[in-house]
């Protein structure tokens, strides 16, 4: 999901929530999260050269989903070396 811009997210998570909405499924998602020295190096990148670091940038999903209207069940964020991922 860090690799859409906003107009892309909120159309795939409209039509999620459509399919899962009928089926009661849930949908689990993981990004890159900011916050970190190194994040902040990555998304400076993505500002300037986006295919260096392969399209994606940091982006809190969760803050993301909530504001779109979905409900986060569980989320939690790992840091691994200044790499930091949300799931």
């Amino acid at each position: 999901l860090d690799i859409l811009d906003e107009k892309d997210l909120q159309r795939v998570m409209s039509q999620c929530a459509t399919l899962l909405r009928s089926s009661g499924g849930l949908f689990a998602a993981t990004s890159i999260f900011p916050g970190s020295p190194l994040m902040k190096l990555w998304e400076s990148i993505w500002q300037t050269a986006p295919t260096v670091v392969g399209g994606c940038r940091p982006k809190d999903i969760r803050a993301k989903l909530e504001s779109l209207g979905w409900q986060v069940i569980a989320a939690e964020v790992t840091d691994v070396l200044g790499y930091r991922s949300q799931v």
